[in-house]
């Protein structure tokens, strides 16, 4: 079937609006975030307000104790709260939430623990933007045979740019979140995924643990596709880092480990008392009602989203009964399987049990994937309106969320409820694209590749 074409006038200054703004803030980002080095303001506004590099500061602290004498007792809250006020500029009268980071963090942090704490800030945001870029630059190759449509260094580059000038990536730098590092590992393992490489996929499945919660969603396409050289090669390197945890910290914390965290989320003191701005399903059970109710709730329905994933997977990727132990997914056609990838994503933000504004960077692997780079593309170019819209709020999500951010009302989680509502209907809408496929098909006698503006080369 061959698609007319619409007049996308419209669209064409709506892209060109949508390109100046990811400028603009791209570029105000990087003046804050550049203002901090070069002026080293970083201890002056640690001290200021209590929030500002806060996660940074436990991760800091976290590399501090495993180089440190008491280290077996790493999960202590006094053993953490003197190591903040030494090393990472805490306030002797103002406790910090408890440190619950997986054990692995332990030892990871520890190399660059070794730094004074405003360069190790500095090495930390670097290391997570070159992981990042990587990450999604690899991707980008991998959509583009898969149909999307970040097949120019000008589409990848616009795509870093409004990564960068987010809400979550601002957030993430005020806080000193690892959002980046995460982001580009998890774009890694679906270009791996992709381009069936087994060992790369364990690897970047195994390093995902620093946040296991979304690692329980993600190992998913591996297990429903039966590709256990993946299970195999993450198992591995999860036992790596879990001995290097062991001989940091001691094997007591890592069997402890569980219990430690759940002890952490049900109490407020500890974990922050900020369930009701996460941007999962969690976060908006948890504004209208208590929150170890909440959590209940969420977990039943974490779990059966779990479950509702694999049966996807089953359907739509179903590996051939006599495939081989490592079959490759070669026999599904790339475009349903980066659908599926970025639906694993999608369902493991928003249903996981601990997902806040931040984590919603890692989103951005979703447009590479299966998305186009710009709104005319979109129009253009996909033949379900499903499709189209789940392009369409991947390209505005950056816009949307300084809306969010700006529009008149209270704080606190009347700014984060709409990411969360954002977020489900991201879910739904790449869903019902799975079921309702939103093929590439040029008019005869021209490649199936679509440009930035729209048309087929």
């Amino acid at each position: 079937m061959t698609l007319p074409r619409p007049k996308l006038t419209l669209t064409k200054c709506l892209d060109g609006l949508n390109l100046t703004y990811i400028f603009l803030a791209a570029i105000l980002f990087f003046a804050l975030a550049g203002g901090v080095f070069t002026n080293h303001t970083f201890e002056k506004q640690r001290r200021e307000a209590r929030l500002m590099y806060c996660d940074f500061a436990k991760y800091y602290v976290c590399g501090k104790i495993a180089l440190g004498p008491d280290r077996q007792k790493a999960y202590d809250a006094r053993l953490q709260a003197d190591y903040l006020v030494r090393y990472a500029f805490g306030d002797e009268k103002q406790a910090e939430e408890f440190i619950h980071y997986p054990p692995m963090d332990f030892p990871l942090m520890a190399p660059l623990a070794t730094l004074p704490i405003e360069e190790c800030f500095l090495a930390f945001l670097l290391i997570g933007a070159a992981t990042f870029t990587t990450g999604t630059f690899l991707l980008s190759r991998a959509g583009a045979k898969a149909g999307a449509g970040f097949n120019s260094i000008n589409a990848i580059v616009f795509f870093w740019l409004a990564v960068f000038g987010s809400v979550p990536m601002l957030r993430a730098f005020a806080l000193g979140q690892t959002s980046l590092f995460l982001t580009g590992i998890t774009a890694i393992y679906l270009f791996a995924m992709l381009k069936d490489r087994p060992f790369l996929a364990g690897l970047s499945l195994a390093l995902t643990s620093i946040k296991p919660q979304y690692s329980v969603f993600l190992v998913m396409p591996a297990l429903a596709q039966k590709r256990y050289k993946i299970i195999f090669a993450a198992a591995i390197c999860e036992l790596i880092m879990l001995g290097a945890a062991a001989a940091t910290i001691g094997f007591s914390n890592i069997i402890n480990y569980p219990q430690i965290v759940l002890h952490a989320e049900q109490t407020s003191n500890l974990a922050g008392g900020f369930t009701s701005e996460m941007v999962n399903v969690r976060g908006l059970l948890a504004i209208v009602l208590a929150d170890n109710i909440a959590v209940k709730i969420a977990a039943v329905v974490a779990a059966c989203t779990w479950l509702y994933l694999g049966f996807l997977w089953w359907k739509f990727a179903r590996p051939s009964t006599t495939a081989s132990s490592s079959a490759s997914p070669a026999k599904v056609s790339p475009h349903k399987i980066a659908l599926l990838l970025s639906i694993t994503v999608l369902y493991c933000l928003t249903f996981s049990p601990h997902t806040h504004l931040y984590d919603c960077l890692i989103l951005s692997v979703c447009a590479p994937s299966v998305g186009q780079s710009t709104l005319r593309a979109s129009l253009a170019g996909l033949e379900h309106w499903s499709a189209k819209l789940l392009s369409l709020m991947l390209i505005l999500y950056p816009a949307a969320g300084w809306i969010f951010l700006f529009m008149p009302g209270p704080g606190g989680s009347f700014r984060t409820a709409p990411f969360a509502i954002y977020n489900l209907i991201l879910c739904a809408t790449a869903t019902l694209a799975l079921y309702n496929p939103g093929k590439l098909e040029p008019p005869p006698g021209e490649s199936a590749t679509l440009d930035a503006r729209g048309e087929w080369l």
